[in-house]
């Protein structure tokens, strides 16, 4: 089974939750022996490469076996993204997940489903820090 946080697709019981102007560090972990292109759509977010300004931009990042990669992302754009790996059999078999951009002032409760994704705390202002919102557990059971 393909998945992210140990949860396929067909078993996701409701989008993860990101606020309209909310910045947020996401951070992939890779389980499996496979490397994994992680392709989120409707938005680009920032690399985090160690203690620089210069942060390579994308949409894309392969995540190769037992690597950490993260990113942050502004939630920009309001809507229901595909956050999922490029590789199209195991997006196919569930290692997918779908990223909903709710917008300011929408319901505080609306996220309730996904609070291990991110704290649960107030979309930041300017002068906040990205948040965490680990993404751990890509895998495929059988081949850890």
């Amino acid at each position: 089974m393909w998945s992210f946080d140990g949860i396929k697709l067909s078993e996701v019981k409701g989008p993860i939750i990101f606020h309209e102007g909310e910045r947020l560090r996401v951070t992939l972990v890779n389980d499996t022996m496979m490397s994994h292109p992680i392709h989120l759509h409707g938005m680009f977010f920032d690399l985090v490469v160690g203690d620089t300004d210069h942060k390579p931009r994308k949409h894309t990042v392969l995540v190769k076996p037992a690597e950490r990669v993260s990113f942050d992302v502004t939630a920009d754009h309001v809507g229901d993204w595909a956050f999922h790996c490029h590789l199209l059999f195991h997006m196919h078999a569930g290692m997918m997940q779908v990223v909903s951009v709710l917008p300011r002032g929408a319901a505080a409760g609306a996220d309730d489903l996904h609070k291990e994704h991110r704290p649960a705390v107030p979309p930041p202002t300017d002068e906040d820090p990205p948040k965490e919102a680990p993404m751990t557990g890509m895998n495929h059971e059988g081949h850890r």
